[in-house]
């Protein structure tokens, strides 16, 4: 009997048709638009036929929706199962939310919660803008950047090594900023830095002119169960306007409340 070559190295096999119907719902999420059966075959590379027999049985169990002309997107059954994952995070938001708005307004600074959901993917719980206006957002654009963000750097640093190992086999660390880390030999240094300090800075990684800094929220049992970060310009770190270890100190007493709240809430 035939062994995939997944299978020979350690790793189960995946399903193709399981693979190819997801990778259509991530074009379809990423697009934001209706397409052709055509164009959505092309896309994800597979023959029209196939594709058409996918996109069918997606559509049948309403994960995909058609316009007037035809052409496919997104379906109620995907909003529902958003609405889930959403609901997941509830207890951490509602715990949270009242400290993360308390932050804002010391130091008017956007403070940013995340958690690991899906497949290893950075998940906002909440984000609060400098301005203090709150958004827990459905557009999620941090999903790819665990290895460029503080929050990010934070859970990936949870990782065991071999954890790490299968995540970077298959994950492209793709250059968001100027000093976007994109080698895996840099990365597993960063991530060492941040397992010996607890906390995790960068600085034009995610995107130009941007400063991070990020602390662990741990659950009542010691676990990491997600990252707080504040964001703000680059340029303030040199100007003295942020002081790292302030501002890590900081951090660090909010984790704990937050932390401490949803403990308080569970028990409710």
């Amino acid at each position: 009997m035939a062994v995939a070559n997944s299978e020979k190295n350690g790793k189960k096999a995946l399903v193709q048709s399981v693979e190819r119907a997801l990778n259509i719902l991530k074009l379809l999420a990423e697009r934001k638009s209706y397409l052709r059966s055509i164009d959505i075959s092309a896309a994800i590379g597979v023959k029209s036929t196939t594709g058409h027999n996918l996109i069918r049985t997606l559509y049948r169990r309403n994960y995909l929706s058609q316009d007037e002309y035809g052409r496919y997107g997104l379906g109620a059954e995907m909003a529902r199962l958003s609405e889930a994952v959403a609901d997941r995070w509830a207890e951490l938001r509602v715990a949270a939310l009242p400290f993360m708005t308390e932050l804002n307004q010391q130091n008017g600074d956007g403070v940013f919660l995340g958690v690991l959901a899906g497949n290893d993917e950075l998940h906002c719980v909440a984000f609060l803008e400098s301005r203090g206006n709150i958004k827990v957002s459905q557009e999620q654009n941090w999903l790819d950047q665990l290895h460029c963000t503080g929050a990010g750097k934070i859970l990936l640093a949870q990782f065991s090594e071999e954890r790490l190992n299968e995540w970077l086999a298959v994950t492209k660390l793709k250059k968001f900023g100027p000093h976007s880390i994109t080698s895996p030999t840099e990365l597993r240094v960063e991530l060492k830095h941040v397992r010996e300090c607890n906390w995790s800075q960068c600085l034009d990684e995610s995107g130009e002119g941007v400063g991070v800094l990020a602390v662990p929220v741990f659950d009542g049992s010691g676990r990491v169960i997600a990252a707080i970060s504040q964001c703000f310009p680059a340029f303030y770190f040199e100007s003295g306007k942020v002081e790292p270890q302030v501002r890590i100190a900081q951090l660090k007493i909010y984790a704990g409340k937050i932390g401490t709240q949803l403990v308080k809430n569970q028990k409710i």
